[in-house]
């Protein structure tokens, strides 16, 4: 995921504001944000479905909020943003 770690991106996710997330597919979303430490970031992500999630992966954290009806998300691409892109945030 180019160099982006698992917090950052679900920072970004997470913390989506404006005009994001950007739906660009079935499930499938686009978020442009900033992590806490400023680093501006791209992420893709899809909303998985019930039986798409193996709780077994899950930590005890994850577990409580899957069973409390939140959506679970997974990404499948983060990168930095370009200078271009980090004017339009």
């Amino acid at each position: 995921m180019h160099n982006v770690s698992p917090e950052e991106a679900s920072f970004v996710v997470e913390t989506a504001s404006g005009r994001f997330p950007q739906k660009i597919g079935p499930r499938k979303y686009l978020v442009r944000g900033r992590t806490r430490a400023r680093r501006a970031l791209q992420v893709i992500f899809l909303v998985l479905e019930d039986d798409e999630v193996d709780v077994e992966l899950l930590d005890l954290v994850e577990r409580m909020m899957v069973e409390q009806g939140n959506e679970v998300v997974y990404v499948i691409h983060s990168r930095d943003l370009t200078d271009t892109e980090k004017r339009r945030i």
